[in-house]
């Protein structure tokens, strides 16, 4: 079973905010990941994107950073579990959590 590993943590703690430490650390679980087998996908984010706000035909669209925003997503890492808890384990063990939450989710099968 697939699992996304968000990584949040508040605008100025990402990107060249980033304590080059935890940079390092988060590197490095990524590579334990890929050596064990689990790791599916993995990128860091730049923190300026863009939205599409819902409800106008032509769809709205808000660029960001968003200043309401308390958090953004760094990165991701899709990674392999056999469960839940294993998934748990292994945001437990992510060096992210010194600066922002770790945030799991399933991920559907495609075709689900």
């Amino acid at each position: 079973m697939e699992f996304l590993m968000s990584m949040l943590a508040p605008a100025d703690r990402l990107g060249e905010g980033a304590p080059a430490e935890v940079v390092a650390a988060v590197g490095e679980f990524g590579m334990r990941l890929a050596a064990e087998g689990r790791l599916r996908d993995g990128r860091q984010l730049r923190d300026a994107g863009f939205r599409v706000e819902p409800g106008e035909e032509s769809g709205r669209i808000v660029d960001g950073p968003f200043a309401e925003a308390k958090e953004l997503i760094g990165g991701y890492f899709v990674v392999e579990c056999d469960s839940a808890d294993e998934a748990r384990e292994l945001a437990l063990r992510n060096p992210h959590r010194r600066i922002g939450p770790v945030v799991v989710q399933p991920v559907l099968p495609h075709g689900a």
